[in-house]
């Protein structure tokens, strides 16, 4: 049920934005449709299988992730090995960001992935 709200709530916000921002318009409009479900889902799983996460290490996170892409995409939008080298660089840096800050416990997920229950 919950899929099928959401590629509802997809189609109409297709409908709405497509018209005005064409192909951008649909990327944006999947976009939210997809954080609202993925968003959706990760509450609702939360009740059966608990894994502790902070709320505002997940916003500081994603606020990063948002940043450095943002500045990839204005700094460098062209294809080129070099900037394919320069992309993976930091993507490597903010996934060590990660565990520097201790926004990802590695200890944590080991012990999830073990767990017998799954």
């Amino acid at each position: 049920m919950i899929v099928i709200f959401f590629a509802i709530v997809n189609i109409g916000l297709n409908a709405l934005f497509i018209p005005v921002w064409g192909l951008y318009g649909a990327a944006f409009a999947t976009l939210i449709a997809v954080f609202s479900h993925q968003t959706t889902l990760f509450f609702i799983s939360q009740r059966y299988y608990r894994f502790p996460i902070s709320l505002e290490k997940s916003i500081i996170a994603l606020f990063t992730l948002i940043s450095l892409v943002s500045l990839i995409i204005v700094w460098k939008p062209e294809l080129s090995f070099t900037n394919f080298l320069i992309k993976t660089a930091v993507l490597i840096g903010f996934i060590v960001f990660l565990f520097l800050t201790k926004l990802v416990n590695l200890n944590l997920i080991m012990k999830f992935i073990k767990r017998q229950d799954l």
